[in-house]
């Protein structure tokens, strides 16, 4: 029983240093680089009908157009 008990408590120091040492090798904010941190209005793509970001879609004649289609309506 005292070696269970020795083996648990050894994990256990195992796993809290493995979580050190990694916090500490990685860079930050590597976590989520592609994370967006604003939320942007979608569009609607006249011609085919596709969602997107209001700052990706092409505007013309108060009409959306995804880059696929460059405003041909």
């Amino acid at each position: 029983m005292g070696r269970l008990i020795q083996l648990a408590v050894l994990v256990v120091l195992g796993v809290i240093l493995y979580r050190y040492v990694q916090k500490k090798i990685a860079p930050a904010g590597s976590s989520r680089p592609n994370r967006r941190t604003k939320t942007e209005k979608l569009v609607q793509c006249r011609q085919c009908g596709i969602r997107l970001p209001e700052s990706d879609a092409l505007r013309k004649n108060d009409a959306y157009y995804c880059p696929r289609h460059r405003g041909r309506g």
